[in-house]
C-alpha cells in the first residue's frame, strides 16, 4: 500500500525557509520576478530576517542553518536562508543540459560539496574513520532506498493528477 503524505501542525510553528536556485538563471531578464543576484532578497518585501552562505560548504550549511533555527526559535519568527550551489546533472533525467557549457560544468565541479567536505573534515574535528563510516553508511541509504523502490508496484495512471495545484474534476478525466 502506498503511503499518503501528511502535513504536520504543531501549536507553535518555527518557520526557517530554504531557498535556491542555478547561479545563472534560465530565463529571460524581463520574467524575473525581481532584480537581485540574490534570492534571499526576496525576504525584505516580508520584513523577514534572511541569511546566505555557501551551499558547496556543508559545514557552513550546518552552521547557518543550525543558527537560523535557534533564532527563529527566540524570535518566534521565520527566516530565510540562501544556499548559492551548481547543478552538475540536468532539469530531468535525459536533459542534454545545452544551456550548459561542459566548460562550465567541468570548472564547477572543482567545487564539489562532497570532495569539499572530504578535504575540511578533519578541520572539524573528524577523523578517517569517522568519513568512511559516513560514507558507507550514505551509500548503504541509497542502496536500501533503490531495493525498495524496485520492489514497489507502479503506479496507476490517475496517480499523476493527485497533490498537484490543480483538482481536475473526474468527468473530465474519462
Amino acid at each position: 500500500k502506498r503511503r499518503k503524505r501528511t502535513k504536520r501542525r504543531t501549536k507553535h510553528s518555527h518557520v526557517v525557509q530554504l531557498g535556491g536556485a542555478r547561479l545563472e538563471m534560465d530565463m529571460p531578464p524581463w520574467s524575473r520576478p525581481f532584480e537581485s543576484e540574490r534570492l534571499k532578497d526576496i525576504s525584505k518585501a516580508y520584513d523577514m530576517i534572511s541569511y546566505q552562505g555557501d551551499g558547496n560548504n556543508v559545514f557552513e550549511v550546518h552552521q547557518i542553518t543550525r543558527d537560523a533555527i535557534i533564532e527563529s526559535k527566540a524570535k518566534n519568527t521565520p527566516i530565510f536562508l540562501e544556499f548559492k550551489n551548481y547543478r552538475f546533472s540536468g532539469q530531468y533525467e535525459g536533459d542534454t543540459q545545452l544551456y550548459q557549457p561542459l566548460e562550465e560544468i567541468e570548472e564547477a565541479k572543482k567545487n564539489d560539496p562532497i570532495k569539499k567536505s572530504i578535504e575540511m573534515a578533519s578541520e572539524y574535528n573528524f577523523s578517517s574513520d569517522e568519513i568512511k563510516k559516513i560514507q558507507t553508511d550514505a551509500l548503504n541509504e541509497v542502496n536500501e532506498a533503490f531495493d525498495f523502490a524496485e520492489t514497489q508496484p507502479w503506479p496507476n495512471p490517475e496517480d499523476a493528477l493527485e497533490e498537484v495545484y490543480v483538482n481536475y474534476p473526474k468527468e473530465l478525466l474519462r
